[in-house]
């Protein structure tokens, strides 16, 4: 049961057959999703670049210098706006019961936290260097180790799925 469907359930309202379906439960989450970014992108940008959240461009060629000059003014943090529409239109048309769904958003925040603790690095330190590409394919590498372990290994699998649905397809590799 998503939240929208719960919400309307207390309030004694049913919807038509049509919103369970997976398929039209997906359009309207994107539909929502490019809505809300649309909506409010301007708003997040002019935000950001008001509270002069960005960074520098430091460029070593001279030849470069001219073409990132018009990057200077471009926020950090961009990737708040897509991230939160998604997230609200997943807590409007998700279905939680879901593990994928479950796995889907812990991921996503997990890359989100990764790419914000870069961000933050690079505005409070004196370059703009963030995490180094090592460090951050290591912490890539060990999110996705978890979710293949998840995904193949059945035992967590199970121990997992004992407190949430599994998806519907299951395929055991060992």
């Amino acid at each position: 049961m998503g939240t929208l469907e719960w919400l309307l359930g207390v309030m004694g309202v049913k919807l038509p057959g049509v919103f369970t379906y997976l398929s039209t439960r997906m359009l309207l989450a994107s539909f929502t999703s490019l809505t809300l970014t649309l909506l409010l992108g301007d708003r997040v940008i002019r935000f950001l670049l008001k509270k002069k959240i960005g960074s520098t461009i430091r460029v070593e060629d001279p030849k470069l210098v001219a073409q990132h000059e018009g990057k200077q003014r471009v926020p950090t943090m961009g990737g708040v706006l897509p991230l939160g529409a998604m997230l609200v239109s997943l807590l409007i048309w998700g279905d939680f019961s879901f593990v994928t769904l479950w796995l889907l958003v812990w991921v996503t925040l997990l890359f989100a936290l990764l790419g914000w603790t870069d961000d933050r690095l690079k505005l409070q330190g004196s370059t703009s260097e963030g995490l180094s590409p090592r460090e951050k394919f290591f912490i890539q590498f060990l999110f996705t180790l978890g979710v293949a372990l998840y995904l193949f290994y059945p035992p967590l699998t199970e121990w997992v799925s004992s407190y949430v649905r599994p998806p519907t397809a299951q395929v055991q590799v060992w």
